[in-house]
């Protein structure tokens, strides 16, 4: 608390009563800024002022100003004029009366009154926070719009949307912006696995064409069906569905075979994947005293994957890119996706895009195994 009294000089004290209690550093200074005796009981002081021309009150106290949430509000009633010095980045609520007058002083708003009653409520750091929360709403906003005129479902993101508008609208501006915030990631990821889902549906759609092509039609029934119910998912704002029935169109379309020859042909061609197999058995009968098995097939030769060289090459490789290599490569370069799957606890839309980067980076090459895809590193990097 900080205020002035003028006096006459030829008065020995001066007698005056204290704005609130309790309260400490109390200090009484004359025009000249020279300190005066002070004799003080309860909200009471005595001011020895004999050749003062004012006196000037300074102290320290809290029971003038009341806080309720972030609301802080003065009240005191001043039998002189009084300005009030408002707290650096305050924003002025209401007040109970008209001051005479504002202004600034060393970067702070004053607020002068007539000798009355006066109640002054104000919040700190009102502006910014009220901003912030405005700013993360208005961010949200335009983004799902965005999106949206795109033809991208984002449901959710705008329900949560509203609830930032709801806590703006009640003040909790805190909570508004966090609503604000977690709207637009809840949104961005979504337009992400949108994309993802689109790429899916693209290099199926590519996949199904190229067996047709080719005359692979045995079995590419189901990857049309897969290719259809993934169109549908997407179509119905289901995107993570879309994308992963997506990734089994393509799959079933890779692995669809061209029909099978009758007659002597097909006799032919049981009497050769018999003797593959029983040679096939019995090479593996002798071999297995004699040699370690490699880590994917026992016809496969060891090879020693050069990491080193793929790092260096790649040096824009995810974490889990790098981590999926390294299994690899103690895999004797190759594992079944379902390995890799199962090792890193991966579901299948995520596992399977990760798939797809490293063949596009060609790093890479997946081969169909019965109903299961083998991934294998290249030979280019292989020794």
């Amino acid at each position: 608390m900080d205020y002035l009294v003028e006096t006459d000089p030829t008065k020995v004290r001066i007698d005056f009563e204290l704005f609130g209690s309790p309260y400490n550093n109390l200090v009484a200074r004359d025009d000249e800024g020279l300190p005066l005796i002070i004799t003080a009981t309860g909200t009471n002081v005595t001011v020895d002022s004999l050749g003062a021309f004012e006196v000037n009150i300074q102290y320290l106290t809290s029971t003038l100003t009341v806080k309720e949430g972030a609301l802080w509000t003065l009240n005191i009633s001043s039998p002189a004029s009084t300005r009030i010095t408002l707290p650096s980045g305050s924003a002025i609520i209401y007040m109970g009366v008209i001051p005479t007058n504002i202004g600034i002083s060393d970067g702070k708003q004053y607020l002068d009154f007539d000798p009355g009653d006066l109640s002054v409520s104000y919040i700190l750091g009102l502006p910014s926070v009220v901003q912030e929360a405005a700013d993360a709403i208005e961010a949200a906003d335009k983004y799902i719009a965005q999106k949206k005129a795109a033809g991208i479902i984002l449901s959710g993101p705008e329900e949560t949307l509203d609830e930032a508008e709801t806590a703006l609208a009640q003040d909790d501006y805190l909570t508004a912006k966090t609503i604000a915030d977690s709207a637009l990631s809840e949104a961005q990821s979504i337009v992400e696995t949108v994309q993802d889902a689109e790429t899916a549906i693209s290099q199926a759609k590519a996949a199904v064409t190229a067996a047709q092509e080719n005359g692979r039609v045995e079995g590419l029934t189901e990857a049309e069906t897969a290719l259809r119910s993934a169109e549908t998912s997407y179509e119905n704002g289901d995107y993570a569905a879309a994308e992963m029935e997506a990734g089994q169109a393509y799959q079933l379309a890779l692995s669809a075979s061209k029909p099978q020859g009758g007659g002597l042909l097909l006799y032919l061609g049981v009497l050769v994947v018999v003797a593959g197999i029983a040679g096939g058995y019995m090479y593996i009968q002798r071999s297995k005293e004699s040699a370690p098995s490699p880590a994917i097939s026992p016809l496969t030769s060891v090879k020693k994957v050069n990491l080193d060289k793929i790092f260096f090459k790649f040096d824009n490789l995810r974490l889990e890119e790098k981590e999926v290599l390294r299994f690899l490569a103690g895999r004797n370069g190759e594992a079944f996706a379902s390995e890799i799957r199962d090792r890193f606890d991966m579901p299948r839309s995520t596992a399977w895009r990760l798939m797809r980067r490293l063949v596009e980076y060609g790093l890479v090459e997946e081969t169909k195994v019965g109903n299961q895809s083998l991934i294998r590193i290249i030979s280019e990097y292989t020794e």
